[in-house]
């Protein structure tokens, strides 16, 4: 066993409290991944808090999860305070119809407004965290309103070769072989993860992906409940855009590269601000070109001209977000804005030399 393997395994046996945490503006396939692995904690007799928390419709039809998430939460510590100098007689408890009252009776006056009722800061046994560990500041964040593990105790998921679905699947296989078996749901709600990352199989596959498909498949799959989650994922809004962004796309065979303008107009106003959103968009773009080198995606906001620079050539990616001084975000990278459409195109213009000098090279 690894020491990967033997740090879950030990986290997972010895630690109650566990914290599931992503970014706010993560996709929706981060917020299942995390839904998946707090059904698997639960089922383990864990206790578990979701942050952020939000409602999941990709779990419809779910009962069995939704039940066990209701009930496997992390109970809050409530504190009573009073003043160090009151002197106390007698506390005492008293059950009255459907209230359970604590019974203070000091020797002195103690007035009603020195009692404070406060929540206990909750200390988290385990972390799992759907983030890089270089935002640091979401961290800080969460160190603010919870007990944070030390290090060993907080394990990253973050993005590369390998799917959420997969490091999902895996913890499964680490933490119980027969869990599958007692849990017939769980194969379809990894498989659905699986099909949610890969755009049902068109992007991120390699032979390890295909692997843990089959594995999933062979554990049994609920037919009418994968249903459910791929139709749930649909969304009429981005198709609509979708379609907009495919008719503003030029791709040029030459270069290998797409181009996609889209004004305010094309979008709805809530989507301009989203980062997953332009992201997915990208995705689909490309999945309905032949191969493309790079993929430019520039829009119109209320302040400006916004860009997106996708690639699967991580050379170049490397390349051109240290030349527009902006960081890389796996197989992608967000532009500083623009004041117009003409100076993203031709800014965005100079970084294809970077091809060019790779050929030359």
């Amino acid at each position: 066993m690894s020491n990967v393997e033997d740090t879950l395994k030990n986290l997972i046996k010895n630690k109650t409290n566990f914290l599931i945490a992503s970014e706010k503006e993560a996709g929706i396939d981060v917020f299942f991944a995390g839904e998946i692995l707090g059904f698997i904690l639960r089922a383990s007799n864990k206790k578990v808090l979701d942050i952020p928390q939000r409602e999941n419709d990709l779990l419809g039809g779910f009962d069995d999860v939704r039940k066990l998430k209701e009930t496997g939460a992390i109970p809050e510590k409530i504190i009573i305070s009073i003043p160090k100098n009151t002197a106390i007689e007698e506390i005492k408890y008293e059950d009255n119809n459907n209230l359970f009252s604590i019974i203070i009776t000091p020797k002195k006056i103690l007035k009603k407004e020195d009692i404070i009722i406060s929540k206990k800061t909750l200390e988290i046994d385990a972390a799992f965290l759907f983030f890089s560990p270089e935002n640091k500041k979401y961290l800080e964040e969460l160190s603010s309103n919870f007990v944070l593990p030390p290090k060993k105790g907080m394990i990253f998921f973050t993005k590369n070769s390998h799917t959420l679905a997969q490091k999902i699947f895996n913890i499964c296989e680490i933490i119980n072989p027969s869990f599958f078996a007692d849990n017939k749901t769980l194969a379809t709600l990894i498989y659905g993860l699986l099909v949610l990352e890969t755009d049902n199989f068109q992007k991120k596959t390699d032979e390890g992906v295909f692997k843990c498909a089959h594995q999933l498949l062979a554990k049994g799959v609920e037919k009418e409940k994968l249903r459910n989650i791929l139709t749930k994922n649909k969304n009429i809004d981005f198709a609509n855009t979708l379609g907009r962004a495919l008719a503003r796309t030029h791709f040029n065979a030459g270069s290998s590269v797409s181009w996609t303008f889209l004004s305010k107009k094309d979008m709805k106003t809530e989507q301009e601000g989203n980062k997953v959103f332009f992201v997915g968009l990208a995705e689909k773009i490309r999945t309905n070109l032949p191969y493309c080198n790079a993929s430019f995606l520039i829009w119109e906001k209320n302040n400006g001209i916004a860009g997106l620079v996708y690639s699967q050539d991580e050379v170049f990616l490397k390349k051109a977000s240290a030349s527009a001084q902006v960081a890389q975000e796996d197989n992608y990278f967000f532009t500083k804005d623009f004041k117009n459409f003409t100076e993203a195109e031709l800014k965005l213009r100079e970084l294809l030399k970077i091809f060019e000098q790779d050929t030359m090279e």
